[in-house]
């Protein structure tokens, strides 16, 4: 008789680990980080009988205050862990981010899978222990293997390269945009649709003492002329993702903001639509793609802004060159 998987669950707090408080009232006080890591456990029936369970409490914290120094600590114990699989029960709100840089920091062979919740846990049809149910069935399924960090959310199964929440309070928020889902869960049993497309494997960020740098985010918008653009040089920062118009342009007045400020850094081309691949062969007026990469931009392939972020982050950590960076977009 087989032996039921070893599973290590990091519970960094969230929406699912939160509740009104009993003194408040009815209207009072809105939900609050309440519950800790074991408790999540005791509230899902059946868990014990899936997994030989451990619950490693990492904080308990609205995942907006998370960071890549949170991801390296994460990866750390991962690495380190001799369950055969892992689940990280966080927020929603950074949710997309945190996955895709513990993707890019473990590779492969991971065997880890990201949840949370979108109602909180003393909400009427709370979502949190049916996501956690079928988080704990995927981590220890082992057509996990060689897949990397997955999102669990609502039954489904999302790469961390391409997932996205794309509502803010929705059950079925967290969509994979031009690719869909990477599977199921039904009737407890954990199916994939076909292979994840992986991101390149990085070199050098295994290391425990791994920094990430400060790479700012700005977005293009009508009638701006980019000045801010001037500011994130000055602010300290080691790199930019701008995400421009359509399929990667700026003004006349952006783009030659943006082309001043990649004299300085490397200044990552994504679109603000989110999905879709940046151009780089269509448009050649001032400020379209062609005109963009040529004065020093580097684009974002098939990244939305956000992820072109974290992988930029993670890989200037590592060393990367610009070159480098430029490869691994390319991807």
């Amino acid at each position: 008789m087989s032996h039921p998987p070893r599973l290590r669950i990091f519970t960094l707090g969230g929406t699912i680990a939160m509740a009104r408080p009993a003194a408040a009232g009815a209207d009072g006080g809105g939900v609050s980080p309440s519950l800790g890591g074991q408790a999540l456990i005791d509230a899902v029936p059946g868990l014990s009988d899936l997994a030989a369970i451990t619950v490693e409490p990492v904080a308990e914290l609205g995942s907006g205050n998370l960071g890549f120094a949170t991801a390296v600590d994460l990866a750390r114990r991962i690495r380190s862990s001799q369950a055969d699989g892992h689940v990280v029960v966080t927020g929603t709100d950074t949710l997309e981010e945190l996955a895709f840089a513990l993707d890019l920091l473990l590779g492969a062979q991971a065997r880890t899978v990201v949840t949370g919740a979108m109602r909180a846990a003393d909400a009427p049809g709370a979502d949190g222990p049916a996501n956690l149910l079928a988080a704990v069935r995927v981590a220890g399924c082992a057509g996990l293997r060689g897949r990397g960090v997955v999102v669990v959310m609502n039954d489904t199964i999302h790469a961390a390269r391409m997932v996205t929440k794309g509502h803010s309070q929705r059950l079925d928020a967290f969509v994979s945009p031009d690719v869909g889902p990477a599977g199921f869960v039904a009737e407890g049993h954990v199916v994939f649709n076909g292979l994840i497309r992986r991101p390149p494997a990085l070199e050098g960020v295994e290391r425990d003492d791994l920094a990430c740098p400060a790479v700012a985010l700005w977005e293009a918008a009508f009638d701006d002329d980019g000045r801010l653009l001037d500011q994130i040089a000055p602010a300290g920062y080691r790199a930019a993702v701008l995400a421009g118009f359509g399929g990667g342009h700026l003004s006349e007045a952006q783009a030659d903001r943006a082309a001043e400020l990649a004299k300085l850094m490397p200044v990552v081309l994504a679109g603000r639509a989110g999905t879709g691949r940046v151009l780089t062969e269509t448009y050649g007026y001032v400020g379209a793609e062609r005109d963009l990469i040529a004065r020093g931009l580097i684009p974002a392939g098939c990244y939305a802004p956000r992820k072109a972020r974290v992988l930029t982050a993670v890989a200037l950590a590592a060393d990367y060159s610009r070159d480098g960076l430029t490869h691994l977009l390319a991807a």
